[in-house]
């Protein structure tokens, strides 16, 4: 009887054990339930959708025309490119040299708002009595002179009719 007795209690005791142990596992309707799935892995971009995310920085380029001519039809044989605007205008420091660079900001922004086209012309005009004064003129900027067969880069070359 005695055998029988612990092994009725070892029975019912495993069971309560059981029981116990299954009610951590199931949650309760009071608990909150926890989520054992993994987590969702999103791929990280790859380096092409970077590129296509990112935003094109516009930046405008000086050029100036050597001896330019306006005798009735505009003509520029020979540029120099003078780098981008604000690297070009840290070198303008002459005194009146204020109302040119105004000028040329002015026609970069428009520029950067409605084209791709970001070329501006500027040329330098030397005088007796003034000495060198930078010019930008309107007419100047009416045609990208860099693609015209007329012009003459830096490097002596000139480029082909179109």
């Amino acid at each position: 009887m005695a055998v029988s007795k612990i092994a009725f209690l070892g029975t019912a005791g495993l069971s309560a054990g059981g029981i116990a142990a299954g009610s951590f596992l199931i949650p309760n309707s009071n608990e909150e339930k926890v989520s054992t799935s993994q987590p969702k892995l999103t791929s990280s971009p790859s380096v092409e959708e970077i590129k296509a995310d990112s935003v094109e920085v516009k930046v405008c380029q000086i050029y100036e025309a050597i001896s330019p001519q306006q005798n009735g039809n505009p003509k520029v044989s020979s540029l120099r490119h003078r780098g981008d605007k604000d690297k070009f205008l840290a070198t303008v420091t002459r005194d009146g040299d204020s109302g040119f660079k105004g000028e040329v900001e002015t026609r970069c922004k428009d520029l950067i708002a409605g084209t791709d086209k970001l070329n501006i012309y500027v040329w330098e005009q030397t005088g007796s009595h003034s000495g060198k004064k930078w010019i930008y003129s309107s007419w100047l900027q009416n045609d990208d002179w860099v693609t015209k067969a007329t012009l003459v880069q830096e490097s002596s070359t000139q480029n082909s009719e179109s």
